[in-house]
């Protein structure tokens, strides 16, 4: 199709697509630079190049890919949320959360971004702010197993073991299983 419709930003978008989900980034990240010379305002492109870039282990060039994208898209709720991601990732967890918050302000109802703040929050001991965030979340999408394992290790730090382990059965069972194994994960 690329051949036929060599032009086509869309097209090369959803090859981008493909290829990050083959997990051949470069590949990825090439064709969401082909879009971007042909549309060079085209933030679902940057936005794009940034999950490929940081799914690839370049966090600081997803970064930049994300603050390109709202350059062009100020109110784009995911690349505040996945830039937040990267800087936890990055060990910068004061300016995730900023930017989850940020995300969280322009959408409001959004689960994933809830379950993410409130990863963050627990990294910096914050508890109750991270237990109040998973509870959000899951009030948002019931069966969001980030949330539901968040809120699970949170309860579990938090002294309330029976609560924290019934949290973790709902969840998908990765967390209670490296807590049966003798995993230390808290």
């Amino acid at each position: 199709m690329l051949e036929r419709f060599p032009n086509s930003v869309i097209l090369y978008n959803i090859a981008g697509a493909s290829n990050a989900a083959l997990m051949q980034f470069d590949a990825a990240i090439e064709s969401y630079k082909q879009a971007l010379r042909i549309k060079p305002d085209y933030a679902d492109a940057y936005y794009n190049m940034g999950v490929a870039l940081n799914d690839k282990g370049d966090p600081e060039a997803a970064i930049e890919s994300y603050k390109q994208a709202l350059r062009i898209k100020p109110d784009y709720a995911d690349a505040y949320n996945n830039m937040g991601s990267a800087l936890k990732d990055k060990g910068d967890l004061e300016e995730a959360i900023d930017n989850y918050k940020q995300a969280l302000r322009i959408k409001p109802d959004y689960a994933e971004g809830h379950s993410n703040l409130g990863a963050a929050l627990q990294l910096l001991n914050q508890t109750e702010q991270a237990l109040a965030s998973y509870e959000k979340a899951i009030s948002l999408k019931k069966d969001l197993n980030t949330a539901i394992s968040g809120l699970g290790m949170a309860l579990l730090k938090k002294g309330e073991h029976s609560e924290g382990l019934d949290k973790l059965r709902q969840g998908d069972g990765s967390i209670l299983f490296n807590i049966k194994s003798g995993l230390s994960i808290i």
